[in-house]
């Protein structure tokens, strides 16, 4: 089901500001990744090949601090293990690496699981788009024994960089007790505490909604857990800017085969997260995202199977609850370029500082958007916002009495709110002074809140006339208005990066 992006945002924040009712415990954590210039950290990533896992692997291929030892596959992940282990080591190749151990898990999860949409795999299987070179099959072995293995061989504890289902680190730590002690953190990309899943229900983020029993497993295992869970991959949306960076700034192979899967699948257009590239940074770069000790369990059974949660008696791992956008986009595109070439980030972060009215233009804008924030999330407070987290992502659901008219009053008046909202954001823009240099981006900005606020009476309309399971579906009806306001705002951001300015000038 397609959500509204600006509404999906919104719910996000309605439901952080409810974050950890129950009295649990939480804390910042300073964060502690690898310093530029120390000794490479012993690294096998475990994964399953989609467009976002073989950017992040590509990443780690070209990054300096990193000394790859393997890469295991999950069987339960999105690819098939043949196609695959085929695959991935085709990426190697890619990625400059040396011979390299590649082996595929099992295909059964370790308790009652689910499965990926067959299409998924297909796509997964194929990564359209992508030339890959001819190599040699390695040999045939398990990915759980590999696994253990390579920790064990390891002169220090290894860092394990998990993008998929967790089924193979799950099977490691039954199959090899000292496996625990062989590795010194694990980071994986998975989970949704404070806002929305992505897996059907809305409970549960994908990766943890296959396989919750082995994420079960491996929270128990003792071993140091940093989880980049959607709480932070929502805030590094795949942008069709950081695209055109791309398009310009592909020097190593890797980068160009980054750049043939976005050319071809667009992601950017299909609403997709720098879901496991985020993670891979941040076992790099820790103060990428703000971290915070939680104590944290998982669901493994019910309607709410694969949903983590704070939980008193859980396990304290710590988790990424935000995310420095800017400088994140900036080090994936440099990292995938082996960070070699500097015009990479001077396209992002600009050279220089910035003239004064040109930091004086963005800084309004930005000023702007962030009391359209703070508007948006006041909005979302309303008694009758409620009514939204009971129904989910449910396109069917039962109305109580009286619930209809929740929503109803809920939508007019979040939507009357929003737009003017929007029209003071407009009237900020259209009272700016504009550098020339961005004189572009900003009128498509203006262009995009024009349209944007013109279907104000029409969507009233439709919130009047329509009724039960109708109304409710309204809620997640795509807005090519919006779109194209999201779209605009990325490139005006996009501009602010070019001139060394880092002040969020799009709603948050």
């Amino acid at each position: 089901m397609h959500r509204s992006p600006l509404m999906t945002v919104l719910v996000a924040a309605m439901l952080v500001t409810s974050a950890c009712g129950d009295g649990t415990s939480v804390g910042l954590v300073e964060p502690s990744g690898n310093a530029s210039g120390s000794a490479p950290i012993s690294v096998v990533v475990d994964y399953s090949p989609t467009i976002s896992d073989v950017a992040a692997l590509l990443y780690l291929t070209q990054h300096p601090e990193v000394e790859l030892l393997g890469v295991t596959l999950a069987g339960t992940g999105e690819s098939h293990c043949d196609t695959g282990v085929s695959n991935t080591t085709a990426l190697l190749a890619i990625g400059g690496m040396g011979p390299l151990p590649v082996a595929c898990g099992p295909e059964q999860p370790v308790g009652p699981g689910h499965e990926w949409p067959p299409a998924w795999r297909v796509a997964s299987d194929q990564l359209v788009g992508l030339s890959l070179p001819a190599t040699d099959t390695p040999r045939s072995e398990d990915a759980v024994d590999l696994l253990a293995r390579l920790a064990a061989e390891a002169p220090e504890p290894i860092t394990i960089v998990a993008l998929g289902p967790l089924t193979n680190l799950a099977l490691a730590l039954k199959r090899h007790p000292q496996f625990a002690d062989d590795v010194s953190m694990i980071y994986t990309m998975g989970g949704a505490f404070d806002v929305d899943g992505n897996a059907p229900g809305g409970h549960a983020e994908w990766n943890y909604y296959i396989d919750p029993t082995s994420v079960d497993v491996v929270l128990r295992s003792g071993i140091a857990i940093t989880m980049v869970p959607l709480d932070a991959t929502d805030r590094v949306p795949m942008t069709e800017a950081w695209f055109r960076s791309l398009s310009e700034h592909h020097t190593t192979a890797a980068a160009g085969a980054v750049l043939e899967l976005h050319t071809e699948a667009r992601p950017f257009e299909l609403g997709f997260f720098f879901w496991d590239e985020l993670a891979a940074a941040v076992a790099i770069d820790e103060s990428l995202v703000t971290l915070m000790e939680r104590s944290v369990s998982i669901d493994t059974g019910g309607e709410s199977s694969g949903r983590t949660r704070d939980d008193p008696n859980g396990a304290d791992v710590r988790v990424a609850v935000n995310a420095d956008r800017s400088r994140f986009e900036t080090a994936l595109l440099t990292g995938l370029n082996a960070g070699a070439v500097s015009s990479a980030a001077q396209f992002l972060t600009g050279n220089g500082e910035p003239d004064a009215a040109t930091l004086a233009y963005f800084e309004s804008v930005a000023e702007s958007a962030g009391q359209m924030s703070a508007g948006l999330e006041l909005l979302f407070m309303m008694p009758e916002a409620a009514v939204l987290v009971e129904i989910g992502d449910d396109p069917d659901p039962v109305l109580g009495p009286g619930q209809e008219e929740m929503i109803r009053v809920f939508m007019r008046a979040f939507w009357s709110g929003a737009t003017d909202l929007m029209q003071d954001h407009h009237d900020v823009l259209a009272s700016a002074e504009v550098p020339e240099k961005v004189a572009d981006a900003h009128d498509d900005m203006l262009s995009a809140t024009d349209a944007l606020i013109a279907t104000r009476d029409e969507r009233l309309f439709m919130i009047d006339d329509l009724a039960g399971e109708e109304l409710v579906g309204f809620l997640w009806t795509p807005n090519p208005e919006l779109d194209e306001f999201e779209r605009a705002c990325s490139t005006l951001q996009a501009a602010a990066h070019a001139s060394s300015v880092t002040a969020r000038v799009c709603p948050d």
